[in-house]
């Protein structure tokens, strides 16, 4: 699978999740792509051609911001990010008060900050929350859509400010301004580095770069004295530390409760400064040596799903569904497409055990009839975990195997025959005082080695018949794409990646709506080698039911959900190199 798994975010979402598995240490790992200042910037301007706009621009309130480029599957978008730390007058201008404690009207600071402009030092003395509701008034002042729901408000009275003490957090998206992501944070910081610092690991030279405990003088200075990185970003290092979008709440609710902050500050040694130093703090502490950094999404180069244009549907295949593919959403895809003289034949096999772990003599001959007689085009099927990578005892797992039998079995009367097989993302999980919670960074490590081992076997089929016979669907890339975009809070509507299963079974075999969705889009694709982006299917009517009998309706996923499971099932098994899909143009 792709390589790029290795940079997959442990961001945090609304809830304890990820934040609990990482033990109170840092919520993201961030894995950098070393490049040096010249390659970096080419990079930034390129995208910046690409996109038609600025390497660095201003927001209509005067905040200049910097375009950031990708940065492989844990950042698969451009951004912007502050130039520059939020500064006292910004805030002021759009908070209307500045709680800075380092600020010349405050008791004990008017002789340390004598003939000093404090206004252009960054903002600090604000809680998470607090930064929250800025970046939410900017984006109404700024004409963008808030990119925050923020409820359950319980401000301090007493402070004089009205600042929030708690608040229920929901992410709403959008094009509005945000704290950064800590992936966000460290690329843009790092720029293209690989060492403590984005200027190399000497610890002396950070007195050319940041404000820290040695050069401060023990207080914040004004933003953009120091050197930049090679994006043009200032004070990443010093000067005050920065609040980032890394969350854990109370429990059993989803509010908003310790948080984390990146970065050095004019307080801190060496160490405390480095890129990956991020530390936890109560989402309601206002800190004198802490401040925050704006980001925002940029739009992409890419055409929005609903104006792609679409090819002439595909012509209609003889398709077996086995064991657990879910017909009926596919069915409703395939309909929305248009493609017609599909036909369906649902395939009994016995359990999923029996198939990976027997050959295809195991499979009753009027179950495997169909096939042997040449009526299918296609065999879609799916087990429980990965393939061949099982229990111990599975041990046909070469070509006398299962699945290289069914493949010749197809071929004897149609030359046409392929299999699509499902990877299969089935996350690992811990305990948590009393529940089970799914640990999506021991999960992305585990599928990595096991599709290797499907990959392995195909590649062995394919290679005896001399064409590609059996395919792979990488529904198990695709759906910790999803958990991606929850964890960072862009997937509308779900804030927490554990949401995307039904707790009742422990996370094992019932997916929720969304991954039911995108599995079903995943296996669109690699029957019909065709986009479904744009497809407007019905789901309405639809309905499934988990192992402990809660009925669930296909009618909750929205229009723009669909558009975004759409685009992630076309990026991830068009490009991945066994599904058979690869080099199909949209």
């Amino acid at each position: 699978m792709n390589k790029l798994l290795s940079r997959r975010t442990k961001s945090m979402t609304a809830v304890a999740l990820l934040a609990l598995l990482a033990g109170g240490s840092t919520a993201a790992e961030y894995v950098p792509v070393k490049m040096d200042a010249k390659e970096v910037q080419k990079l930034q301007a390129d995208r910046a051609a690409k996109l038609k706009v600025k390497v660095e621009t201003k927001s209509p309130s005067g905040i200049s911001l910097v375009l950031i480029p990708p940065a492989g599957e844990s950042l698969r978008a451009p951004y912007w990010i502050g130039k520059y730390e939020v500064t006292q007058s910004e805030w002021k201008a759009v908070m209307g008060y500045n709680p800075s404690a380092h600020k010349k009207e405050n008791k004990g600071q008017k002789e340390l900050l004598e003939g000093l402009d404090t206004d252009l030092f960054p903002v600090e003395t604000v809680s998470w929350f607090d930064c929250l509701e800025f970046c939410n008034k900017l984006s109404e002042k700024d004409g963008l859509k808030a990119y925050y729901e923020l409820t359950e408000i319980e401000r301090a009275k007493e402070e004089g400010k009205g600042q929030i003490r708690k608040a229920r957090v929901k992410v709403l998206g959008g094009n509005g301004y945000s704290l950064p992501t800590y992936p966000q944070w460290a690329h843009a910081c790092r720029a293209g580095a690989v060492t403590k610092y984005f200027w190399g690991d000497r610890d002396e030279d950070m007195k050319g770069y940041g404000w820290y405990d040695e050069n401060s003088g023990m207080r914040p200075h004004a933003v953009g004295e120091k050197k930049p990185n090679a994006f043009g970003l200032y004070d990443t290092h010093g000067n005050v530390r920065e609040w980032i979008w890394e969350m854990m709440s109370h429990e059993d609710t989803k509010i908003a409760h310790r948080t984390q902050a990146a970065g050095g500050s004019f307080q801190y040694k060496h160490q405390g400064c480095y890129v990956g130093a991020p530390r936890w703090h109560g989402a309601h502490d206002r800190l004198s040596f802490v401040g925050l950094r704006l980001a925002r999404s940029i739009p992409t180069e890419e055409p929005k799903p609903a104006d792609t244009p679409r090819a002439k549907p595909p012509a209609g295949v003889r398709t077996a569904y086995a064991l657990m593919v879910q017909g009926a959403e596919l069915e409703a895809i395939i309909k929305a497409a248009g493609i017609e003289k599909h036909t369906r034949t649902d395939l009994y096999f016995g359990t999923w055990h029996g198939l990976v772990g027997g050959t295809v003599e195991d499979i009753q001959e009027r179950h495997r009839a169909p096939i042997a007689k040449g009526d299918v085009d296609v065999l879609l099927v799916a087990t429980w975990s990965w393939f061949p990578q099982q229990e111990g005892w599975h041990k046909r797992v070469g070509l006398d195997s299962a699945l290289a039998g069914l493949a010749e079995l197809g071929l004897k009367n149609n030359p046409n025959f392929r299999v699509c097989w499902r990877s299969y993302l089935q996350p690992q999980t811990v305990r948590k005082g009393e529940n089970t919670i799914p640990d999506f960074v021991a999960t992305q490590k585990a599928q990595a080695a096991k599709t290797e081992a499907l990959e392995k076997l195909v590649e062995a089929i394919n290679k005896k018949h001399g064409k590609e016979v059996v395919n792979i669907v990488p529904h198990a890339e695709a759906g910790l794409k999803l958990v991606d975009l929850v964890a960072a809070g862009k997937f509308p509507g779900v804030t927490d990646p554990a949401d995307l299963w039904m707790k009742e079974e422990s996370f094992n075999m019932n997916v929720h709506l969304h991954l039911r969705t995108l599995s079903a889009y995943c296996d669109y694709v690699a029957l019909y080698r065709a986009s479904p982006v744009g497809l407007k299917p019905s789901f309405k009517g639809l309905t499934y039911k988990s192992k402990g009998g809660t009925e669930q309706s296909m009618d909750g996923v929205t229009a723009e959900q669909h558009a975004i499971l759409q685009r992630i099932a076309w990026e991830t098994v068009s490009n991945y190199r066994h599904s058979g899909v690869k080099g199909t143009k949209q």
